[in-house]
């Protein structure tokens, strides 16, 4: 840690700096400024944005749009990159009046990257991969974000009207009755598609799968809860068994699915050639060589939970229990609201 010191004017254009410390000083001479400075454009409060958070500037005669993370490289990826897979009930228009709206959607938490119109139709190829994706089980096409992205989604109407008909409850019991029923619900929910997820990822626990499931949990001012299953991608070590040995990698059970950090998708007996290898962070990781040569080198992960959720078809499954479960869990807390007037 530099010794604390003081400064002070010895004349112009010239500054002295003293140590507390030692007593020594030192006398150094100031930048002058410039006689005429050249005054900078203006900048927007959003292209200073990107400028801070890295995005690059489009370039000339090109154009700015939404891309994934993941590129134009992976061909066969079921969920782009970038992307997470969401199960939330969501309030209808009127406040409980017209019923609830249980919902499953991909979200798109991709970066912006900038593109030239030559480049347009790697992202046309993509956006019709997600497109396929979402035809696939049964979504409806949404409006997504910039760049005409789409997004899947589920959606399970519920119409509290015709769930509370007969029981005489009133609109404040009935909100506690349905934000009750919601939690209990996505609680159910939640526990049962860590299990389905545990069958696409044999060998991972069961408390590694619902850490990257995120519950928001409903309220009486906010109505909703979500259910949202990360896109971050798991490492193989530390979450499955893997030893290295004189002919690779050896491991037990594996996941559906292997892929390289860029999207590649890898057939189980590569692992053969791979290794481990701990970073300068000490982060271990198992990685495999692209070549004959000694770089580059690849590392093998496994997919995230929101591909999984696409690919494994387990929206189709957790709506179809969510549905059965938030009808008779509602019946329930109805009936526990109107015992509470005795």
């Amino acid at each position: 840690m530099p010794a604390p010191s003081t400064r002070t004017k010895v004349g112009r254009g010239f500054a002295s700096r003293r140590s507390r410390r030692s007593g020594t000083a030192q006398i150094f001479c100031r930048r002058p400024r410039a006689a005429d400075p050249v005054r900078r454009a203006p900048v927007s409060p959003g292209a200073a944005a990107g400028r801070r958070q890295g995005v690059p500037r489009a370039p000339s005669g090109g154009r700015e749009i939404r891309f994934p993370r993941r590129g134009a490289g992976a061909a066969g990826a079921a969920l782009p990159r970038g992307a997470r897979a969401r199960l939330g009930v969501v309030q209808g228009a009127a406040r409980c009046a017209r019923g609830l709206r249980l919902r499953i959607e991909s979200d798109r938490v991709g970066r912006t990257r900038c593109l030239r119109e030559d480049e347009g139709a790697a992202f046309h190829a993509l956006r019709d991969r997600g497109a396929a994706c979402a035809r696939s089980i049964g979504a409806q096409r949404g409006g997504g974000e910039e760049g005409g992205d789409v997004i899947p989604t589920i959606n399970v109407k519920h119409d509290l009207n015709r769930l509370s008909a007969g029981l005489g409850l009133l609109t404040a019991e009935r909100m506690k009755a349905a934000v009750r029923a919601l939690n209990r619900t996505l609680t159910t929910v939640r526990a049962e598609g860590a299990r389905d997820m545990g069958l696409a990822y044999r060998g991972l626990k069961i408390s590694a799968i619902k850490r990257q499931m995120r519950f928001k949990r409903a309220s009486q001012a906010h109505p909703a809860a979500v259910l949202t299953f990360s896109n971050r991608r798991f490492r193989l070590f530390g979450n499955w068994r893997t030893t290295q040995t004189r002919r690779g990698v050896r491991t037990g059970r594996l996941p559906f699915r292997l892929e390289t950090g860029g999207g590649r998708r890898l057939d189980p007996e590569a692992l053969r050639h791979a290794f481990l290898q701990r970073s300068r962070q000490g982060t271990a990781n198992v990685w495999l060589r692209a070549g004959k040569e000694r770089y580059p080198i690849e590392v093998i992960v496994a997919p995230s939970l929101a591909e999984a959720f696409v690919e494994r078809a387990i929206g189709e499954a957790l709506s179809r229990r969510a549905r059965a479960r938030f009808g008779a869990v509602f019946q329930q807390e109805a009936k526990f609201r109107l015992s509470k007037r005795r």
